[in-house]
């Protein structure tokens, strides 16, 4: 959902929506930060919801340490978010943009250890598999729930994918820019 949702601003590009918001005194900056930091809003209010269930219904133990949690949570929605707003940035439009992003989405997913632990993949590509977002995230909820490791732990992992967003997100904003100034 976080990936996918940024290309809503290429859907208001086609629709011409996103030129009515252009004209208007609002700067470039805020209409695309105001439209990723919805996209944000709505990826950690599910994974909240997704936490809380878990919790509730299964009994799934989050670990230890709210701190952790929330800065893994804050950490891994914002990483997915800027991965979102970086495929949309550079793709020609929403379809595109949607194919991308299911490619890319599928590709963390087998890389990152979604489907069979990275730790169990050949040495070259259990280092690969740390260009993905979703290894650095499966690591540090992994040093939570199953290790009842502590915020202190879970650092080098929230540091990466805040790295990342970083990194993902100024690219993103660059191209925007770039795109709404045509």
């Amino acid at each position: 959902a976080m990936v996918d949702g940024t290309r809503s601003i290429l859907e208001e590009q086609q629709g011409g929506t996103l030129d009515r918001l252009v004209s208007t005194p609002t700067s470039h900056l805020e209409i695309l930060l105001g439209k990723i930091g919805g996209v944000f809003l709505t990826g950690a209010l599910q994974f909240v919801v997704f936490v809380a269930a878990s919790s509730l219904i299964f009994g799934l133990s989050w670990g230890s340490s709210p701190a952790g949690l929330v800065l893994m949570v804050f950490a891994v929605v914002l990483a997915f978010t800027s991965l979102g707003a970086f495929i949309a940035a550079f793709a020609r439009d929403a379809t595109q943009a949607n194919i991308i992003g299911s490619v890319v989405t599928l590709a963390f997913a087998a890389l990152g250890g979604n489907f069979v632990p990275a730790q169990n993949f050949p040495p070259f590509l259990e280092q690969l598999s740390k260009i993905s977002i979703n290894r650095w995230a499966l690591d540090g909820f992994s040093d939570l729930t199953l290790f009842g490791l502590g915020l202190n732990e879970v650092l080098p992992e929230i540091g990466v994918l805040l790295s990342l967003s970083v990194v993902l997100i100024g690219l993103a904003l660059w191209q925007f820019q770039r795109r709404l100034a045509r």
